[in-house]
């Protein structure tokens, strides 16, 4: 038993050395880069330290009182665009400075990396674009590019029902309040399953019991699960939560319908991503003549993610993977500003008036694509 001490011993320098290597190597990449660029370092947000417990509970509080975005705003306001936050183990650096975004978006693209976000997210997803760093990147991109050529995102049909279904739950009698947020979850899920899938999951008009509704509750579940877990890091390994692992097999097992028949789809018509190496471009749906949904008589109707999807990859876990991935980086994206927008627009009349007065020629009828490129200030306000 005398080697007890020794093997303790041990096991805490091993320890200590696994929790510490990463910040070290990321400090001394911080380090270089401030001297290669001749930066100063950004202001530290107060309440920042080693455990951090004020930034923590701040944090905590804002999120329960659903004013994160007012304090945030408060935050840049006092320190500038860029600044830094320290707690625990969590060594962060926000900016909504535009040169910095676009470094990180666009022209030092490569420089920077995902950092903790796969291992965060790997309840749900063990790879795909959303995760994914490096050639794994570029492999998934290759695979989703051809979703969203110009001719696939043009077709404002797809949107008309959903849109049509949202407006329907809206109230005219000018005084009841109603919170349209959720409505922009579900008309963003409709839109976005039926897009992927080739089948909407409804959940504007689904019962609360079906299917669709527990998908879209499931999911909804899991993705703020998860983003929690992205910003504590350690917090799936350290804290298992049984509601979210029902809520993934849930998203799972109904993602995995949708590929396996997709999958069946490819196979009968002799074109399964097993077989891909022989085919041409345009035979494995990529670019702007990616693979339709047959409409049962023949003809090819509107193009399918997953369908073209199928013809690439045979593999069911990586097409579940860009699956899931493009639905978490879409939906929200396009909620959020939906409702930023509402939310300008029910407080600003001048600008509703402006919008109004540019779109009264279409009097009443469906704009298309090019018509819709055309109304400057529509374009403009939405980008704002």
């Amino acid at each position: 038993m005398a080697y007890l001490p020794a093997l303790a011993l041990s096991a805490l320098i091993l320890l200590a050395t696994y929790l510490s290597y990463p910040k070290l190597t990321r400090h001394l990449s911080i380090r270089r880069s401030k001297t290669t660029h001749n930066c100063l370092p950004p202001p530290l947000l107060p309440g920042s330290g080693l455990i951090g417990h004020r930034v923590l509970l701040s944090a905590w509080r804002d999120h329960r009182a659903h004013n994160s975005l007012e304090k945030h705003t408060a935050h840049y306001r006092a320190l500038g665009s860029t600044m830094q936050v320290r707690f625990l183990h969590v060594d962060l650096i926000m900016t909504i400075a535009p040169a910095n975004i676009k470094a990180l978006l666009s022209t030092q693209f490569a420089d920077f990396s995902l950092g903790g976000r796969l291992p965060a997210f790997a309840p749900l997803l063990t790879g795909g674009i959303f995760v994914s760093d490096g050639p794994a990147w570029q492999h998934s991109r290759a695979l989703v590019r051809p979703a969203f050529t110009r001719a696939e995102i043009a077709d404002l049909g797809r949107f008309d029902r959903h849109v049509q279904r949202l407006i329907a739950q809206i109230p005219t009698d000018g005084e009841t309040t109603i919170d349209l947020m959720p409505l922009f979850y579900r008309l963003t899920l409709d839109q976005a399953t039926e897009f992927l899938l080739g089948e909407s999951v409804e959940s504007l008009v689904a019962g609360p019991e079906s299917e669709q509704r527990r998908f879209g509750v499931a999911f909804d579940y899991v993705q703020g699960q998860l983003a929690r877990w992205n910003t504590a890091g350690w917090g799936a390994r350290v804290w298992p939560n049984r509601r979210c692992e029902e809520a993934v097999r849930c998203v799972h097992g109904f993602v995995d319908g949708f590929v396996e028949r997709a999958q069946a789809k490819a196979r009968a018509a002799g074109r399964g991503g097993e077989g891909k190496e022989s085919m041409t471009g345009k035979e494995k749906g990529t670019g702007e003549n990616a693979e339709q949904e047959d409409d049962g008589d023949g003809k090819t109707g509107r193009y399918v993610f997953l369908d073209a999807l199928a013809l690439q990859t045979s593999d069911p876990i990586e097409m579940r993977n860009e699956i899931i991935s493009i639905l978490i980086a879409g939906r929200d994206t396009t909620a959020s500003m939906l409702t930023s927008t509402f939310h300008t627009l029910s407080r600003r009349p001048d600008i509703w008036a402006r919008l109004r007065n540019e779109v009264a020629p279409l009097k009443g009828e469906a704009p298309d694509y090019e018509t819709l490129r055309n109304f400057k200030y529509l374009r403009y306000f939405m980008n704002e």
